[in-house]
């Protein structure tokens, strides 16, 4: 790019002769010049003489046509000669600046070629790296525009579809999926493009060996230039995951079909007695309503005879099993009852011998030498006290028994119900499915099932329903039993449970045997940034890397052989802030199935690990303040005032050894024993005593003059008090000669001669002497201080400067500012001043100033002198040199043109030479204005509109092209200040200012021109609405000559700058920033000189 850019930069400039042109033309003008000026010099005069000699051949030509050639010759000659050589000297100045920043441009078109090569190559390994990256991914990735079409496929993508990323590139799902994915598909897009914002749904695709499911995670892309964001997504096969989710479900179902709808009760406990789970059936037979309560209880509580259960398990230890085992146990209320046991005796995963098996009632069976009628009268009694509807149906579905909670439930007698079938009392439709369900039930089925819920009495109620057939005795038909327990509590429960546990303060999990998750609550997914669709049925293997993986795994064998694994673990959050936690990982025993699970739990103690190690470092910040401490401090008991601890500086002052002043009493170091008792006595009281002073003694005998504070506290588990002692009695050795110090100080402020002050940073006074309150023209110091609020400074931006160099070098020596006096005249004074930080005070500055003005204005005066005497000289000899031939000039034009006034082409060069002859005269006019200064003669008292009016006429006269208007706003305080200054020099100046707004303002465009009286001073501010000043001149546009506009003298601005420095003011000027310049000229309103220090 940069030798391109280079080889037409050079051809055009190479090519482009003009600049060279103007010079060898500018080279020309130059010596016909010369050329001219040697005729007139040289061959003019013989020429004359040889006219003089020579009688005239006819009236046409005269003699005196020689002179007037020679005179005209003479002009043309000076005026090409000076035109020519400048012309050279700026032409030749251009070309070398031009071809210096030709080969800058070059150099910076070269260095920025090679940072696009080294980007754009940057920018090819990343794309490959990218593209090497999503082809390896496990899953299909893509990109789609806004239209959905396919813009971007991974490897993985063309290997479940078939096809490739440029079979596919441009075009829509529809036309590689079904439609109803690819409706799903675009929707999908849609509505990531609009919310912005990372979606997620599960889909599923036909394969060969069936449907595979897949979960897709979609996010918007943002795609530099404005042309729209695109669509990227990655999708996971999720087919083993969602099979092995149905697999679990089904077999919890199974499992708890079977374990909560035996009839038999099922139990698991230790050879302790410890019950570890059992069915609710178990429950029932003990008399108890649910498995939770029995769990409450000792499996020894259901002995009458404990030599019975020691024989029992002596069994089981030795063949491991036992079948068919009778033993009398108790319920809970004492009674007996008789079970048959099958058994086994096993370890589970905390290596424990646990007893599994299952227990059924013989009781009845054992007493059925009892009359039937106390049998029949037991069942009745026993079916009336389950805790839930039971019912009796025989073979041909007439019910034969409801017991009272059936009663309640369905809202009819017993009387009402005996003798008739389910379809008497319900529906067809219920009738029907419920003597279904009856055959089966009668064909030896058991079914257990939980009713949906129902909506009873304003509570949702929940049923565990169970089936079963119950015999009758040989020879007669079976009947159909049936018992619907109301599970709404336990189901409340379990759901408080797992709204508990999804509440807990940290994560919690369970696993099985084989590693895979089946629970995890909310935390854990908010700390692993995963949803439980997506963990649950998966091992760490599936989601974490094998280096974290590993270790998990090795743990959850630790569990599950019984180990409870407590540790403490940091863990870095994604965005980027560490946390601890505190785990705990512990076998949950033989649940779901049979299965152990492994439960595990993490307490974030971030807050207190925290607050330990705050702790532990406050209390090394109190060790090292205590030990590092200036002042001695002691740790005394209240009651025997023993000193319990000492730090170093202690032991430096008292001049004891540490091990002398712990158990050392106070009072033996102490001058004034009972008021240092009384001390005590306020500390203990008010729990802190300030500034107490005391003279103690040091082991040397010297007496030590003590400023203490004490406080109570707790030291070693017992009260005491801490008392930090400062030593004072250096302190009031200094005070008393900073008292001296002090007179003597206030004395020379009284009494100095030059103006002494303290000031706050706003500049309000604090203080200052009679010398300081004489020099601003006050009565007294509590007068000036009292009118703090009086800018002694003529300008604020003075005082600013002034306090940020202050504020920055902590002090100000030789300041030399523009200040006022009470009654606002402004004079000069050269300040020193330096800041003074205090302790628990706000800082403020302290100075010295002496009033300069006559010293500034004599060393100003005669600078000004030498100056004018020097332009002056200048000025006087270039007038001399050049305004005499320009005179010269001007009369033989005007003989010229009366001579050839019947040439209009003669004419026409003798105008132009006559206009160039007269901005020569006025360039030199302009040249003698910049060597003169302001006579005291000159200033009067001036009025502001008429001065405004005359400076606006003027301006037009020299700009009479220009149509702009001129907006004049004069904004003056009433009454109107006097405005002392010479008032055709500032109507010049202010004039040169408006005529330069209005050559820079367009044609029809305003100019404005404010006067307002500020700070004591005059602000004239012109605005004009041209395009502003170039960047590049705005330090140029004051300089002499120097001009944007052609056939301008380049000297308006720097004479009106002249006459503001002549004032004592100024002239500044900036761009609006919008459009046009804005230029401000600024005059004192006192002109005047000050008179002379002996007047």
């Amino acid at each position: 790019m940069a030798e391109p850019m280079k080889a037409g930069l050079r051809g055009y400039f190479r090519g482009s002769r003009l600049p060279a042109s103007l010079a060898g033309l500018a080279a020309g003008v130059f010596l016909l010049g010369a050329c001219g000026l040697l005729w007139v010099g040289y061959l003019s005069p013989r020429v004359e003489r040889h006219h003089a000699q020579t009688p005239p051949a006819s009236p046409e030509h005269p003699p005196e046509g020689a002179r007037l050639e020679r005179a005209a010759f003479l002009a043309i000659g000076f005026l090409l000669s000076v035109t020519g050589g400048l012309a050279a000297y700026l032409l030749v100045n251009r070309q070398r600046r031009l071809e210096a920043h030709i080969a800058m441009a070059v150099r910076d078109a070269r260095e920025l070629n090679e940072k696009l090569e080294a980007q754009l190559a940057a920018r090819r390994e990343m794309e490959a790296r990218f593209t090497a990256f999503m082809n390896h991914l496990p899953g299909m990735a893509f990109i789609r525009d806004p239209q959905g079409r396919y813009v971007w496929t991974s490897g993985g993508w063309s290997r479940e579809t078939g096809l490739s990323s440029e079979e596919v590139s441009g075009l829509s799902p529809s036309a590689v999926f079904p439609d109803v994915v690819a409706r799903d598909f675009l929707d999908l897009d849609r509505r990531v493009l609009e919310e912005r914002r990372v979606l997620r749904q599960e889909f599923a695709l036909p394969g060969p060996d069936g449907y595979k499911f897949w979960t897709e995670t979609v996010f918007p892309i943002p795609v530099p230039g404005g042309t729209g964001p695109l669509v990227g997504g990655i999708a996971l096969d999720i087919t083993v995951l969602k099979r092995a989710q149905t697999e679990l479900k089904e077999s919890e179902r199974r499992h708890r079909e079977l374990f909560e709808g035996s009839l038999a009760g099922v139990f698991s406990t230790t050879v302790e007695g410890e019950i570890l789970a059992c069915n609710d059936a178990l429950a029932r037979m003990f008399g108890l309503s649910s498995a939770e309560e029995v769990k409450k209880h000792s499996a020894w509580e259901g002995y009458f005879d404990l030599d019975a259960r020691r024989a029992f398990l002596d069994v089981l230890r030795a063949s491991g099993s036992v079948e068919g085992h009778e033993m009398a146990v108790r319920k809970v209320d004492g009674t007996n009852l008789w079970i048959l046991v099958s058994a086994k005796l096993e370890r589970d995963a905390r290596d424990r011998l646990v007893v599994s098996g299952t227990a059924v009632d013989i009781t009845e069976r054992k007493r059925a030498e009892k009359a039937l009628q106390e049998s029949e009268a037991c069942f009745q009694a026993f079916l009336a006290r389950v805790p839930g509807v039971v019912f009796i149906r025989d073979a041909d579905g007439r019910y034969v028994y409801v017991n009272e909670a059936w009663e309640v439930l369905s809202g009819r007698r017993a009387e009402e119900v005996l003798g008739k079938t389910p379809a008497d009392l319900f529906p067809s439709e219920v009738a029907d499915r419920i003597l279904e369900e009856d055959a089966q039930t009668l064909a030896g089925r058991v079914q257990v099932w939980e009713e949906e819920p129902e909506e009873i009495n304003g509570r949702t109620r929940y049923f565990f329903c169970s089936k079963f057939p119950l015999p009758c005795g040989e020879g007669r038909p079976p009947r159909v039993a049936g018992i619907s327990i109301d599970i709404t509590d336990r189901k409340e429960a379990q759901e408080a449970l797992r709204a508990f546990v999804d509440h807990i303060p940290g994560p919690a999990f369970l696993r099985d045997a084989e590693g895979r998750y089946v629970y995890v609550n909310e935390a854990w997914e908010r700390l692993m940034h995963l949803e439980r669709s997506q963990v649950l049925g998966r091992t760490p293997r599936d989601l974490f890397p094998p280096s974290l993986a590993e270790p998990i795994e090795e743990e959850d064998r630790d569990a599950l052989a019984g180990r409870l694994l407590e540790w403490q673990e940091e863990a870095q959050e994604f965005d980027g802030e560490i946390r601890y936690f505190s785990c705990a990982k512990f076998p949950l025993g033989e649940v779901r199935g049979g299965n152990p699970l492994v439960g595990g739990i993490s307490v974030d103690v971030t807050d207190r690990r925290r607050a330990l190690d705050a702790l532990r470092e406050s209390e090394r910040y109190f060790r090292d303040l205590f030990e590092c401490a200036h002042d001695p401090i002691l740790i005394f008991d209240p009651d025997t005032e023993v000193i319990l601890d000492a730090n170093q500086r202690a032991v430096e002052v008292y001049g004891f050894s540490r091990e002398e002043l712990v158990g050392l009493s106070l009072e033996t170091i102490t001058l004034d024993v009972p008021r240092g008792k009384d001390a005590i006595r306020r500390t203990m009281a008010a729990g802190a005593y300030l500034d107490y002073q005391t003279t103690h003694r040091r082991k040397d005998g010297r007496l030590l003059h003590i400023e203490a504070n004490a406080a109570v506290i707790s030291f070693r588990g017992r009260p005491a008090i801490l008392s930090i002692a400062r030593d004072v009695t250096r302190r009031r050795e200094v005070e008393r000669a900073l008292a001296d110090s002090e007179r003597r100080y206030r004395l020379l402020f009284e009494r100095n001669l030059a103006g002494v002050y303290r000031a706050r940073l706003d500049g309000s006074l604090i203080e200052c002497n009679q010398a300081f309150a004489r020099l601003f023209g006050f009565d007294s110091p509590e007068e000036a201080v009292a009118a703090s609020n009086h800018q002694f400074t003529a300008r604020r931006e003075d005082f600013e400067a002034f306090r940020t160099r202050l504020l920055q070098d902590g002090a100000v020596t030789d300041h030399e500012v523009r200040t006022r006096r009470k009654d606002g005249a402004l004079f000069r004074i050269l300040e020193n001043a330096v800041l003074v930080r205090e302790p628990d005070q706000e800082p403020y500055f302290e100075g010295t100033l002496i009033d300069i003005t006559g010293q500034r204005r004599r060393a100003q005066l005669e600078a000004r002198a030498r100056q004018l005497e020097a332009l002056g000289k200048i000025a006087q000899g270039l007038a001399h040199e050049v305004r005499n031939p320009l005179f010269a000039i001007q009369v033989n034009l005007s003989a010229l043109r009366r001579l050839i006034q019947a040439s209009p082409e003669g004419e026409r060069h003798a105008d132009l030479m006559n206009e160039n002859v007269q901005r020569l005269d006025r360039l030199m006019r302009t040249m003698m204005e910049l060597s003169l200064s302001v006579a005291p003669e000159e200033i009067e008292s001036i009025s502001l509109g008429p001065l405004v009016q005359q400076a606006v006429q003027d301006a037009r006269s020299q700009e009479p092209e220009k149509a702009a208007r001129v907006h004049v706003h004069v904004d003056l305080p009433q009454p109107s200040p006097a405005f002392w200054a010479a008032p055709k020099k500032v109507a010049l100046a202010l004039s040169h200012v408006v005529a330069n707004a209005l050559a820079a303002s367009p044609d029809g465009d305003p100019v404005d021109l404010q006067a307002r009286v500020k700070d004591g001073q005059v602000h004239f501010r012109v605005e004009d609405s041209g395009h502003g000043i170039p960047t590049s001149d705005m330090e140029r546009i004051f300089e002499p000559f120097f001009t944007t506009r052609q056939g301008r003298s380049g000297l308006g601005l720097t004479l009106a700058r002249h006459y503001a420095h002549i004032h004592g003011g100024s002239l500044t000027g900036r761009n609006n920033g919008g459009r046009g310049a804005t230029f401000v000229l600024q005059i004192p309103l006192d002109c005047r000189p000050s008179p002379p220090l002996d007047a």
